[in-house]
């Protein structure tokens, strides 16, 4: 249940960053801002979790 919860947790990370941001220039403008989401980390977490 665990990969479950981080896959789901990614997919809205970048439902997110799609939603801000709106429309993309090009597809090389979108993959780098799903790159960047994928990359940093939410400064909240829960138990369990390594926050900054």
């Amino acid at each position: 249940m665990g990969r479950v919860n981080a896959i789901e947790s990614i997919n809205a990370r970048y439902r997110r960053a799609v939603r801000a941001r709106g429309h993309f220039p090009n597809e090389q403008t979108a993959l780098k801002r799903l790159y960047l989401v994928t990359g940093s980390r939410e400064r909240t977490g829960g138990p369990g979790h390594a926050g900054s």
